[in-house]
């Protein structure tokens, strides 16, 4: 399900010269679709879009779902990671691998956007 979305992010990367980031680029889009599969449609059926914007050296990224919302409150983005953990490090992972990262849960009905951006040397 996941493979279409990180071949579309390699496809856009590509051209720009930024091989040195596709690897970082495709590693947290996967972990944020993951995420947003795993904890934001607990009654079954929802959706979610990608938002991809790249300019100069940087590629901007917005995952936005309309599932049931997080409580940003509750999220520490600079947590340290803890590896041997089996779930729980998405969010550190994807901080540590983009330049910036923003995470903001919609008013009702709900949902939840996840901003990232990364800088690359192109």
């Amino acid at each position: 399900m996941l493979n279409p979305t990180r071949r579309v992010v390699e496809a856009l990367l590509e051209p720009e010269g930024a091989r040195d980031a596709v690897d970082d680029v495709i590693l947290a889009v996967d972990e944020a679709c993951s995420n947003v599969i795993r904890h934001a449609f607990p009654g079954g059926a929802g959706s979610y879009v990608l938002r991809a914007h790249i300019d100069d050296a940087t590629i901007d990224l917005e995952i936005e779902d309309n599932g049931v919302g997080v409580d940003v409150g509750t999220i520490d983005l600079h947590a340290p990671v803890d590896w041997e953990a089996t779930s729980g490090r998405g969010l550190s992972m994807i901080r540590q691998l983009m330049t910036s990262v923003e995470i903001e849960s919609s008013t009702p009905p709900g949902g939840t956007r996840l901003r990232m951006r990364k800088q690359f040397v192109s």
